[in-house]
């Protein structure tokens, strides 16, 4: 999980308050993201389904002409052609998308190659409402709640909701369809091949986002208490910077219970270094010389 709790949870494990930081407000779901926001959200959905196709390809060299490998091409085979399904060219996303900004941050981290992965319309649209669940469970009451599982019970809850596996489901209707063991009453069904990889796909393609989720979690709440902890140093250096602005009161010597008053004498020298006229400025003569012989 890229180490990403470990700090997170050595944070909360100082705190003995359970305020939520002020800069860790939980964000609306009726909230617009704006069209960079947008854009990230399309990104990282294009980084998941590449870094899935990435992982099939590996298997697929490991296992290429090797003997008894034949049902894991298979398997393998099916997830190129459904993650496939999921992606678009850019030239036709160009040309055909609901929504141009998002495409620009894509556009902005591409290489001279063209590599980066760019995704359809409708899985765009998965993966925002995906990012508007996520947003609501990675929380500091969460995370206050569930301590060290925090990622896993987020996950957990992210991953069972019926509506998230209907979403996903949806995007690969066609191709369901054309499985002639598929059972249209169930979202995914226990009869077809093509259920059974899709089950996969999405544990996988959800695990992945939710990392990323929690990382950003992470950086937002160290950047929060990183404030806060700049807020409350500053305070200390105002008090302390207050403190050293007060003047020593003489008519305090005769109450120093310190061997030899010794306090009181070094107060006062200090002031004198401080104030030459520390003596004439701030008593009569008189009572400043019955305070130093105190001393």
């Amino acid at each position: 999980m890229f180490k990403v709790q470990r700090d997170v949870l050595r944070e909360v494990a100082k705190r003995d308050e359970k305020e939520i930081p002020s800069l860790l407000e939980k964000i609306s779901e009726d909230k617009t993201l704006s069209g960079p926001g947008r854009g990230k959200i399309r990104y990282i959905g294009g980084y998941v389904l590449a870094k899935l196709k990435y992982r099939n390809s590996r298997v697929v060299k490991r296992s290429a002409f090797a003997p008894g490998k034949e049902e894991v091409m298979e398997e393998c085979e099916r997830q190129k052609i459904l993650l496939n399904s999921l992606c678009s060219t850019e030239a036709d996303l160009i040309d055909n998308t609901s929504d141009p900004e998002s495409l620009l941050e894509t556009k902005r981290k591409q290489n001279m190659s063209g590599s980066l992965c760019n995704i359809s319309d409708q899985t765009f649209n998965f993966f925002q409402q995906l990012e508007l669940k996520s947003r609501q469970l990675f929380t500091y009451e969460k995370l206050v709640d569930t301590k060290s599982k925090f990622f896993e019970v987020v996950k957990n809850l992210l991953l069972d909701d019926f509506h998230s596996k209907s979403s996903f489901s949806d995007l690969f209707r066609n191709l369901k369809e054309e499985d002639s063991d598929h059972d249209n009453e169930c979202v995914f069904c226990d009869h077809c091949k093509t259920c059974k990889t899709l089950v996969y796909l999405y544990k996988e393609i959800m695990s992945l986002f939710i990392k990323v989720s929690m990382n950003q979690f992470r950086k937002d709440f160290l950047r929060a208490l990183s404030v806060e902890k700049s807020k409350a140093l500053r305070q200390k250096l105002k008090n302390r910077e207050d403190k050293n602005k007060k003047t020593f009161n003489l008519k305090e010597v005769p109450n120093d219970n310190s061997v030899n008053k010794l306090a009181s004498h070094l107060k006062i020298k200090s002031e004198m270094l401080r104030q030459p006229n520390f003596l004439e400025k701030n008593l009569h003569k008189i009572t400043a010389t019955r305070s130093l012989q105190c001393i």
